[in-house]
């Protein structure tokens, strides 16, 4: 029997992408519930304990259900689409490629659609924070103030 290489690499990288898109799941979500809803701590850990329970039992049901349904976009795309947490991700300056700034009007109006459709703003600061522009963080130049 040969290895297929290529069907080897996409199912390691899916299940790359598992892992890392659980992180930021699990890290995310806490946040939300405390800063944006207003929850305390202890609801919020109750509320994340309950979603681990409720998908030690749910993701298999969907699993199953989702091998079952095929659809013109394939078996598990309209499970995936209709579970996904839906939010805006911004970078300020992107630091590959050189330093390309973001405009500030086109932020404060992603900002303005976010605030006015409940939808969740990030702001990726990875290579500008810590005071790495001016401030510290680069999204305070343009006037931002993200969720995350």
């Amino acid at each position: 029997m040969k290895l297929n290489y290529k069907r080897t690499l996409l199912v390691g990288f899916a299940f790359f992408l598992i892992c890392a898109f659980w992180q930021a799941y699990d890290t995310i979500v806490p946040l939300m519930l405390t800063n944006k809803f207003g929850l305390d701590q202890t609801w919020s850990g109750l509320i994340m304990s309950l979603d681990n329970i409720l998908a030690l039992f749910l993701l298999p049901l969907f699993g199953a259900l989702s091998d079952k349904k095929d659809t013109r976009y394939g078996k598990r795309t309209p499970f995936i689409v209709i579970g996904t947490v839906c939010a805006v991700l911004l970078e300020c300056v992107q630091g590959e490629g050189g330093v390309v700034p973001l405009d500030p009007a086109y932020a404060q109006a992603v900002q303005a659609l976010c605030r006015e459709k409940d939808i969740l703003l990030m702001v990726d600061e990875v290579q500008t924070g810590a005071g790495r522009t001016g401030t510290f963080l680069a999204c305070e130049q343009m006037g931002l103030d993200p969720d995350v």
